[in-house]
This record gives structure tokens, C-alpha cells and sequence, in this order.
């Protein structure tokens, strides 16, 4: 699985009965797009803010990170009994991002 490269640009929209979020790659290509459409007067489910728009777009950035963290640490670790505790949960976390799990 390969995910869109960055920069990812995050865009707030609002209308009259609906506002949301949009996540839009560099080839302008949408890639998410969150609504909450009023229902009874109310908007429902309006509960992603801008922290959480935030971490979506550092996601890519985290990635990276771990990656690198985990090719380093196997690295130092190569052929050592034993290895750091952590090293299983990152492994299994970029597998789950990367649609492997």
C-alpha cells in the first residue's frame, strides 16, 4: 500500500445546513473529506476539530519517523539476544498503516 505524498493541505468548509473538512494532496486530489450535516436543526458528530486534522496530517511525517527508528534500532540490535520492548508495537503499527495487519 502506498499513501498519497505530502504536502497534504487541510481545507474547513461551511454551508448553510453542513460544514466539514477537507484533505487535499499536492496533485489537488481529495483524499478525505469528514461532513457533518445538520439534522434536527443540530450538527451531528461535530467532533473533529483542528488537533485531530492536525495529527491526520502529520500521519505521513510519523510514519517516516517510525520507519527510520525501526531500521535503525534493527540495525543496532542485529544479532543481539535480545531487542527493545517497543520494537514488536512499532513493527505492528506500520504494518497497520500500510494495510498489512
Amino acid at each position: 500500500m502506498k499513501h498519497t505524498p505530502r504536502p497534504w493541505t487541510v481545507e474547513r468548509w461551511i454551508k448553510k445546513d453542513e460544514t466539514g473538512w477537507r484533505i487535499v494532496g499536492a496533485d489537488g486530489k481529495k483524499l478525505l473529506e469528514i461532513m457533518y450535516v445538520k439534522w434536527q436543526g443540530t450538527l451531528a458528530n461535530e467532533d473533529i476539530g483542528e488537533d485531530d486534522m492536525a495529527l491526520i496530517l502529520a500521519a505521513p511525517d510519523m510514519l517516516a519517523a517510525l520507519k527510520a527508528a525501526v531500521r535503525q534500532t534493527q540495525e543496532l540490535y542485529a544479532g543481539a539476544p535480545m531487542e527493545p520492548s517497543w520494537l514488536a508495537a512499532a513493527e505492528a503499527a506500520i504494518a497497520l498503516a500500510e494495510g498489512q495487519s
